[in-house]
């Protein structure tokens, strides 16, 4: 897959405020309980004192500290100077200026439990948590990149650069994806893969009756592949099919009333085939 799946819109919106935060995002992230109070009553000012106020939460929001404190909406800001009592808001602007902001992130760091993202071994978990995601499910890269925002934001791991965590993502995905072609190829037997390779038919039915379709699946009770065109009555039928492994079934016809049969079991290896119109071919 492509290392750049992100657009420039996205890629923009990464690590920052994007809007003012909606209300519930408000009353979740950015409350500050009395352990917060005392952790920045400790600053002189109350530029000071809003400026960690705004950095913390913010943290806590984005899972990241901004270049730019200030660069926050009013709402956040108003948010937690009520907190703290502050009533001059510009105060902010003040407190971009000076360099204690710098410290004031290492103190949150170390009271708060944040890590880098390359810290180990939190870094080997979130890989191996981001391989365990792209093996089990089939979400897009943007979903998948998504979701590893949220697990790092939860887990107290500051963001990477939004490069970083993009080609990481690449990356296990494509790992993953190579781990199920491989396991794919070796299903085959010799006689199959030579099918395959030369693009031949295994198997072309003439119509859509449902009964043919039954007698040839009972003919290959082991078929684990089929290739279909979108007929509903073929998925029908090969439900029945699977469900006839242990003992004889009775196959659903969509699309005439007549009586169905019972097959019988027979015993067959290594069938791969298909159903009429959808040959089984290499690509």
């Amino acid at each position: 897959m492509p290392v750049d799946f992100l657009t420039p819109e996205q890629e923009q919106a990464y690590a920052r405020y994007h809007g003012e935060p909606p209300l519930a995002d408000l009353e979740r992230y950015f409350p500050l309980d009395d352990a917060d109070r005392a952790f920045i009553a400790e600053r002189r000012g109350d530029h000071n004192r809003l400026g960690l106020g705004v950095q913390l939460t913010t943290v806590r929001y984005l899972g990241t500290f901004l270049d730019d404190p200030a660069a926050v909406p009013a709402p956040v800001v108003a948010t937690i100077a009520a907190q703290l009592g502050v009533d001059d808001l510009a105060c902010l602007v003040r407190y971009r200026a000076g360099e204690t902001r710098w410290d004031h992130t290492t103190a949150i760091r170390q009271r708060y439990g944040y890590r880098e993202f390359v810290d180990q071994p939190c870094h080997w978990r979130f890989v191996r948590w981001l391989y365990a995601r792209a093996w089990t499910g089939a979400e897009r890269p943007t979903a998948l990149f998504d979701q590893a925002v949220a697990r790092l934001v939860a887990d107290k791991v500051l963001l990477p650069g939004v490069s970083v965590l993009e080609r990481l993502v690449a990356r296990v995905r494509d790992r993953a994806a190579t781990r199920l072609w491989y396991g794919l190829a070796r299903l085959p037997d010799a006689g199959q893969r030579a099918n395959l390779e030369r693009h031949r038919v295994a198997a072309l039915l003439p119509d859509r009756d449902a009964d043919q379709v039954a007698a040839w699946l009972a003919r290959y009770p082991s078929l684990q592949v089929v290739s279909r065109d979108r007929a509903g009555l073929y998925s029908e039928v090969w439900i029945a099919h699977e469900r006839c492994r242990n003992g004889n079934f009775r196959v659903p016809c969509r699309r005439s009333q007549r009586t169905t049969k019972s097959v019988e079991r027979r015993r067959h290896t290594g069938t791969t085939s298909s159903l009429p119109c959808s040959p089984i071919t290499s690509t």
